[in-house]
């Protein structure tokens, strides 16, 4: 992580929540966690739906090069997140046909950042990642978003079941890719308002998800693999929506 994006020691923390800085997240020593001094910040942080890891010492000295960080360290995060509620305002305000990706526990920051990559090219709406479970806007999902995650807004939001319900409210239609769906993507009609739901490559979208969802799609697999990459999935189905609305 970049030197400049970190902030470390108790008191520098607490400072930095009281200003309200953009934190992505917070690294506490794992043997610390339950100490008293930590428990403001760790109260105000989950408040604010910033991510928590307990972490070994090492880890803590590796970030800050040696430096006394009392246990703590948090990461400032270049790039803001968005609310989820203004992005879909502002969508159709400006009359555009908006198309969310939603992220349902995506930890690995590469394929965060490919998502991103792919998101930005396709011109969708945002992406909408849970604050907890998640991979965030590090420095790692940065590189490897291109540059992209400078520029798409990222939503965080409490929970990923009202999000959707939200979504629905607000007229958009959400997809959820899983391999029990019986209906092709490129059956499916993406001229509407959409958003895609991804779950990760070993456990695929929550139950509670795919029962929140309008319709289960399926990207067929021909070949002896069982599932694709979840960043390959997430390009397959944007760039089909771009497609169709292209043709509209």
């Amino acid at each position: 992580m970049a030197q400049d994006h970190l902030i470390y020691g108790v008191h520098p923390v607490r400072e930095a929540l009281d200003q309200h800085r953009n934190i992505d997240s917070i690294f506490i020593n794992k043997n610390l966690v339950k100490k008293e001094n930590f428990e403001g910040i760790i109260f105000e942080a989950r408040k604010r739906m910033i991510a928590i890891k307990a972490v070994p010492d090492e880890k803590l000295r590796r970030m800050v090069q040696g430096a006394n960080h009392q246990g703590i360290v948090a990461f400032i995060s270049p790039v803001p997140y968005y609310r989820m509620e203004d992005v879909i305002m502002r969508e159709f305000d400006e009359g555009r046909t908006p198309l969310f990706i939603i992220l349902d526990g995506i930890t690995d920051v590469r394929n965060f950042g490919a998502i991103a990559r792919s998101a930005y090219g396709a011109a969708a709406s945002g992406i909408i990642i849970p604050a907890a479970g998640s991979a965030g806007i590090g420095p790692d999902a940065i590189k490897t978003s291109a540059g992209a995650l400078m520029h798409i807004p990222v939503c965080k939001v409490h929970n990923l079941k009202s999000a959707v319900q939200y979504l629905q409210g607000s007229g958009i239609r959400v997809f959820a890719a899983s391999e029990k769906a019986r209906k092709k993507y490129t059956e499916a009609d993406f001229t509407v308002p959409a958003a895609f739901i991804l779950g990760s490559e070993e456990k695929g979208v929550s139950a509670s998800l795919l029962k929140t969802a309008d319709e289960w799609l399926q990207i067929p697999m021909p070949g002896k693999l069982a599932s694709l990459n979840v960043s390959v999935s997430a390009g397959i189905l944007m760039y089909e929506a771009l497609r169709q609305r292209d043709l509209e």
